[in-house]
């Protein structure tokens, strides 16, 4: 019998509140983020911005997706409210969601 941790992939959607400033958070928030891409915990993530960041020309930022790796929706609920996104208000708290995601193509090695 195998003492291993089992891990499970989770999405998580971060929202900002309306009208935050991000930028001043920035490096320490990055800084985070490297790190667990480092050991593997960070998959992937990425900024969403608003549909009028296309066509404008300017981004518009209006929350965060990424997909962690961990034990448990506790322990991932735990990195996310760790960052300085969250500890500062920049995530909206009351539309965070943070769910169990199973990975499909190409990523799940299957291929037609």
């Amino acid at each position: 019998m195998s003492d291993a941790v089992k891990l499970h992939n989770f999405i998580v959607f971060a929202p900002d509140k309306e009208g935050v400033d991000r930028q001043p958070f920035r490096p320490e928030h990055l800084q985070r983020i490297l790190e667990f891409h480092a050991t593997g915990v960070l998959k992937y993530g990425g900024m969403m911005t608003t549909p009028e960041s296309i066509t404008s020309g300017e981004e518009k930022l209006i929350g965060s997706l990424v997909i962690i790796q961990g034990e448990s929706l506790g322990a991932v609920r735990k990195i996310i409210e760790d960052d300085v996104y969250y500890r500062s208000g920049i995530w909206d708290p009351e539309r965070l969601v943070i769910l169990p995601f199973v990975l499909g193509l190409p990523w799940a090695g299957i291929h037609d």
